[in-house]
């Protein structure tokens, strides 16, 4: 069964109905219990007081005393002598009180149920307090004399001062009556505890059938499907969670189109120049001499550094990076990335600062060259004619700090959070004259992060930009 909605209805009315079941038949098993044990002691306690009032039987018949008031003294000798008895009665066949222990007994206290079965309800003070003791059940007949009287003995009262109710018959009816109302409770119980189920399962239901649509909606390609995630439990917080998902998932989309085009773009340029001055040459409208193939040369060039990024990028998102850390002379590393560079062009130059002669870095070789490349030459790129770009090599605690400063146009304040990202240009018309791909400095990230360090920016618009780059010393 794949429904969520059955399967919590499954799980939990059955456990709800079985709970009830259980507690019908720990109740059921209770009140029989009780039950035996009343009637029970009932049993006991009538056939004493049977016992008792055969011998009280035997006793009046004896005396052969017919006088009401002798009778009645007789009666009440018998009563003080027996604590278990409240008062003793004899009675006509109709009910009529002949005589009695009972000095204020009234005479709608006793009445005929049926021939020779008398009901009598008398309260007796005890302590104080008032008694009310019940008794039910056919008389003893004393002789065979006509019209016929009978003797009975009303039990006293019992520890704690309650009645005393002592049926000739425990009805076996209300222990039936009670085994229906349990049943009944528990079929009306088990329907409530279906209606609750349902009710509860409702909810909880929707929003998972929610989540699961909206889900559909993203695997069809509509990334902008949300749901409600308002409320603190537990699918609140799932539905957030889903939300930040699709809301990363829409994000990375994006930017995965963007890288797209950007790569697109970039590849577009160098590869219509290249064919443009094949296809010249092909056409004999260029001969392939030396400022031909120097030209190609570079625009092949330019497309293997873009490969190189890719990869680069490619790799440290994948985590698959790999450096080879090693003890390396700082000033020494920061030399060999300026000899890359040739004078002229318009520059005064790149001017080395350095204090510590002896100042070690644990770094990649490779790797921290083609950072300090990449930094310089886009320091070189935004140097206006006649100003120098600085590097400078210092050590700052720990770690030991190469600084990229030009006096360049400088970055914009709400530039700066972006530049690291791939293909960001602060120039969006993506002239080469102004700029690379716009992979230099997420690679620059990318390749100091491996290496333990971290890089930053500080740029004023007008005064130029300084990028610093952080690696561990070695010690």
């Amino acid at each position: 069964m794949r429904s969520l909605r059955a399967r919590f209805f499954l799980i939990v009315w059955p456990l709800v109905v079985l709970a009830l079941a259980l507690l019908g038949l720990y109740f059921n098993r209770s009140t029989q219990i009780a039950f035996a044990r009343v009637r029970e002691q009932g049993d006991t306690v009538l056939s004493a007081y049977q016992r008792l009032e055969a011998a009280l039987a035997d006793s009046v018949a004896a005396a052969g005393v017919l006088d009401s008031l002798a009778l009645a003294r007789l009666l009440t000798g018998w009563a003080n002598r027996e604590p278990g008895i409240s008062g003793l009665l004899v009675v006509g066949p109709t009910g009529n009180v002949i005589a009695t222990s009972l000095a204020d007994l009234s005479a709608q206290s006793v009445r005929l149920d049926a021939p020779g079965v008398f009901a009598v309800d008398h309260a007796v003070r005890r302590g104080g307090a008032s008694v009310r003791v019940v008794w039910t059940g056919p008389g003893h007949r004393i002789g065979t004399a006509e019209p016929a009287r009978h003797l009975i003995a009303m039990p006293g009262r019992g520890d704690r001062g309650e009645s005393i109710d002592l049926p000739a018959d425990l009805n076996a009816a209300r222990l039936g009556a009670i085994r229906r109302r349990i049943t009944f409770a528990v079929i009306v119980g088990s329907m409530l505890a279906a209606l609750a189920t349902a009710l509860l399962a409702r909810p909880v239901v929707g929003r998972v059938t929610r989540l699961s649509a909206a889900a559909h909606r993203i695997r069809r390609g509509d990334l902008g499907a949300r749901v409600d995630d308002s409320g603190g439990d537990e699918l609140a917080g799932l539905a957030r969670s889903f939300n930040e998902m699709a809301e990363a998932l829409q994000r990375s989309h994006g930017e995965r189109r963007r890288m797209i085009n950007d790569v697109a773009h970039e590849l577009r340029t160098p590869l219509t120049n290249l064919r443009g001055l094949l296809e010249a040459v092909q056409d004999g409208l260029r001969s392939p001499d030396a400022p031909l193939i120097n030209a190609l040369h570079e625009e092949v060039g330019i497309l293997a550094r873009l490969a190189d990024d890719l990869q680069v990028l490619t790799l440290s998102d994948a985590g698959t990076l790999v450096v080879s850390l090693e003890s390396l002379d700082a000033t020494a590393e920061a030399e060999r990335a300026l000899n890359a560079f040739p004078t002229g062009n318009g520059h005064a130059g790149i001017v080395l600062e350095a204090g510590d002669d002896a100042l070690r870095v644990r770094a990649d070789r490779r790797r921290l060259g083609q950072v300090l490349r990449n930094l310089i030459q886009n320091a070189l790129t935004h140097s206006p004619p006649g100003e120098p770009v600085r590097v400078r090599v210092a050590r700052e605690g720990v770690q030991v700090s190469f600084t990229v400063a030009d006096r360049g146009p400088g970055i914009a304040a709400e530039h700066l959070p972006f530049i690291w990202d791939d293909f960001y240009r602060v120039d969006p018309s993506r002239d080469r004259r102004t700029g690379g791909s716009g992979l230099g400095l997420a690679v620059v990230r990318r390749l100091v992060h491996a290496q333990g360090g971290s890089a930053s920016v500080a740029s004023v618009p007008g005064t130029g930009s300084r990028f610093v780059v952080r690696l561990p010393i070695e010690a």
